[in-house]
C-alpha cells in the first residue's frame, strides 16, 4: 500500500494529473459542456508515458489485474457470457486536494453506453481521520445509505451499473486512491422492466428492476443529489446547466412515474 501511495505522490508531482472534468450535451442547447470537479485531480495508467511508467512500476502493470478478474468471474458465476464475463481492465488513480472536493452522486456506468460491470476502489490514505471527511457513501436504495470510511488499504467492490454512490466533501490535504474498472467483451444494451401488475408486490418489483430503479433513485433522492452538484463543482455556468438539467430530469420522471 505505501508503495502504491509513493508512486501516486511521485506521478502527482510530476504532473501527470490532470483536473477531472465531465463532459455532458447541454439538453436545451445540445452543446457538449466541461462540468469541472473542485480539487480533483486524475491520473489514467494506460495513458502514462515511458518516463511516468518507470515513476510508477506498479500501476503500469496493475491495469491487467488477470487475478482479481478471474476470482470475481468465479464468485459471480460469470463465465461463457459476453455481456458478463470480465475480460480486460482500466486503472484510473485520483488525488483529491481538499478544500471541500468532492463528488456527486452518480452510477459509473450504463450498460446501453459501455461494458464497465465492476468497480475496485482502493485507498491509500494513512493518516486519515474521522474528521477529515472524503467518506465514500454507496445508495443501496431502497434501504438506507451506507458510509464507507477511506482508510489506509481498505477495498471497496461496487456494481458499475448498479451501485448510486458519491464521495463526501474532503478536507484532507491529500487524499489518494485509486479505481480499477472491470469491463466485459460486450455492453448488456437496453433492459426493460416488467409490466407492473396489479398486486402491490408486483408494481414494486417493476420499480426496483434495474431499468426504473436508477430513475427512482434520481426522484427520492432529488434534494440529496442536487446538494451534491452544487458541492462537488465551482459556481458557474456549467453547474447551473448540470442542475437544471437534473431539474428537468426529475421532473420527467415524475411525470411518467405517477
Amino acid at each position: 500500500g505505501r508503495a502504491m501511495r509513493d508512486e501516486m505522490r511521485a506521478l502527482f508531482r510530476a504532473d501527470a494529473f490532470v483536473a477531472n472534468a465531465t463532459v455532458f450535451v447541454d439538453g436545451a442547447t445540445t452543446r457538449a459542456r466541461a462540468l469541472e470537479k473542485r480539487g480533483i485531480y486524475e491520473c489514467e495508467t494506460h495513458a502514462m508515458g515511458e518516463d511516468q511508467r518507470e515513476l510508477a512500476p506498479v500501476f503500469a502493470s496493475l491495469g491487467q489485474a488477470r487475478e482479481v478478474m478471474a476470482q470475481a468471474n468465479e464468485l459471480m458465476g460469470w463465465r461463457d457470457d459476453a455481456t458478463t464475463t470480465l475480460t480486460h481492465a482500466s486503472v484510473k488513480l485520483q488525488c483529491n486536494i481538499g478544500d471541500g472536493a468532492c463528488f456527486p452522486l452518480h452510477f459509473d456506468s450504463d450498460g446501453a453506453l459501455d461494458s464497465r460491470r465492476l468497480t475496485m476502489l482502493t485507498y491509500l490514505n494513512e493518516d486519515w481521520t474521522r474528521g477529515d471527511g472524503g467518506e465514500l457513501v454507496v445508495y443501496p436504495f431502497p434501504a438506507k445509505e451506507v458510509v464507507i470510511e477511506p482508510r489506509f488499504g481498505r477495498v471497496v467492490l461496487l456494481s458499475s451499473q448498479l451501485s448510486l454512490h458519491r464521495v463526501l466533501p474532503s478536507s484532507a490535504k491529500e487524499r489518494f486512491m485509486f479505481t480499477v474498472w472491470f469491463f466485459a467483451q460486450e455492453k448488456t444494451g437496453e433492459t426493460r422492466a416488467p409490466l407492473p401488475g396489479t398486486t402491490a408486490e408486483s408494481q414494486m418489483a417493476a420499480l426496483l428492476h434495474p431499468a426504473l430503479r436508477k430513475h427512482l433513485c434520481k426522484l427520492v433522492l432529488a434534494e440529496t443529489w442536487a446538494r451534491s452538484i452544487e458541492e462537488a463543482h465551482p459556481d458557474d455556468d456549467a453547474r447551473s446547466v448540470a442542475l437544471r438539467t437534473h431539474w428537468d430530469e426529475v421532473g420527467l420522471i415524475g411525470r411518467v412515474l405517477s
